[in-house]
């Protein structure tokens, strides 16, 4: 049933939505910063995606670093993330932050 009483949705007929042409896709270019844990995975992702490209992967961390070179060498890896967010070559940054340092955020947020 749909949020509006007035409409009734059959769960067993396909909904019916309008075709719309598309344009030519064009490739998105994303910067990944940080590489840790969740990292690889948003890459992979990422690069799963028709008309994305991940060109360059940040990370502090020399270990995660080389991580990315071993599994991406094509992608172009810093330990810089101004140099991301500011390069004219990436359209958008995909930002991955550690679990416990969003758990120690909401922690403090709270006290």
């Amino acid at each position: 049933m749909s949020a509006n009483p007035r409409i009734a949705v059959d769960a067993y007929t396909p909904l019916q939505l309008p075709v719309v042409p598309r344009k030519a896709v064009s490739t998105v270019k994303f910067g990944v910063i940080g590489y840790g844990y969740w990292g690889p995975n948003v890459v992979r992702n990422l690069q799963s995606i028709t008309g994305a490209e991940v060109v360059a992967v940040c990370d502090k961390s020399s270990t995660s670093r080389r991580r990315v070179h071993r599994n991406s060498p094509g992608i172009y890896v810093t330990a810089d993330a101004l140099e991301l967010v500011s390069s004219a070559e990436i359209d958008a940054v995909a930002v991955i932050r550690a679990c416990e340092s969003c758990a120690r955020e909401r922690k403090t947020r709270l006290r």
